[in-house]
């Protein structure tokens, strides 16, 4: 469980937090909302990256 609490012009502002991050600026709808830009990635190598590796051994 993790909130964001957040001082803005209009007051203070607390949020539910699900992904456990946070930054300072934007704030943190907008910035919960750019997460969806990274959604589809992963660490994990994808198929294409290691046959292009293995095509270049």
């Amino acid at each position: 469980f993790s909130i964001v609490v957040k001082s803005m012009e209009d007051g203070l502002h607390v949020y539910d937090n699900p992904v456990g991050a946070m930054t300072n600026n934007p704030p943190f709808p907008i910035m919960k909302f750019a997460l969806n830009d990274y959604y589809a990635l992963s660490c994990q190598p994808t198929a294409w990256t290691t046959s292009l590796l293995t095509a270049l051994n």
